[in-house]
């Protein structure tokens, strides 16, 4: 009997272990691949960010899942508290009331730049002020945050459109003259279309963000998210960090 008792303990325990088991659902874009930081390898979510945050929750013993959908949903569900955290979200004054952005759970960085076609005839005058592109229209991906002053800008036309390919597509056939985008994408993209060579970066850059894990303060994910940036901070600090960084070539 007490045999059976010491093993009917053993189930109990193992369950209530794997029941209190933190388990978190991350929401990302994904309509298109933002290489090397987040791309679809087979219906799996690859890439650095998601690397580091599997390195990470696998160090805390968390169990985490990747929620596939457009950008802009993945902003609704977690300002409604339909998944745990976003991946590649970057901080603005409207998603501050939802999202919890700490340093610590800095993922990378986002430079953000304008492009035009190759050979523009009527080359863009930019010199870091906005108000000199008053007269300009700007093509966007919908629901992406560039640079405060750019995007709080009304004096700006933006239109706005699903898909980085759909920016570059507009852009090399003269549709529109100016284009807005994260300078590693776009340059990635730009390769795989066969465009590269008919986009010209305009410098200077718009901005350099931070691009965070944000978790929800819908759910009040505070202490998990104060938990994964101590972790995040310290994986930075190993081998293995720099392991992730070398596997996508990218300097630290």
């Amino acid at each position: 009997m007490r045999i059976i008792c010491l093993f009917l303990f053993g189930i109990c325990s193992i369950s209530f272990a794997d029941e209190s088991r933190v388990r978190l659902e991350i929401a990302h874009g994904g309509t298109q691949d933002y290489p090397p930081f987040e791309i679809m390898v087979e219906g799996k979510l690859a890439g650095v960010h998601a690397d580091l945050i599997r390195a990470v929750a696998a160090k805390l013993n968390w169990t985490i899942s990747f929620k596939n959908v457009p950008w802009a949903r993945a902003l609704v569900l977690l300002e409604a508290g339909g998944v745990d955290a976003v991946s590649y979200i970057s901080k603005r004054p409207e998603r501050e009331r939802y999202t919890y952005f700490l340093p610590g759970n800095t993922l990378s960085f986002v430079e953000n730049t304008f492009f035009t076609y190759s050979n523009n005839t009527s080359p863009i005058l930019y010199s870091g002020d906005m108000l000199q592109l008053k007269d300009h229209t700007v093509v966007t991906t919908r629901a992406f945050s560039y640079n405060k002053t750019f995007d709080d800008a009304s004096y700006i036309r933006k239109y706005a459109v699903n898909t980085l390919a759909q920016q570059i597509k507009l852009i090399t056939s003269r549709r529109y003259e100016l284009g807005i985008a994260n300078k590693t994408d776009l340059h990635i993209a730009a390769n795989r279309m066969g465009l590269r060579e008919k986009i010209t970066i305009i410098t200077p850059s718009v901005s350099r963000l931070p691009a965070y894990l944000g978790f929800s303060k819908t759910k009040k994910h505070i202490v998990l998210a104060e938990q994964f940036a101590t972790a995040l901070t310290q994986f930075k600090k190993s081998q293995a960090y720099q392991h992730v960084l070398n596997r996508y070539n990218i300097p630290r």
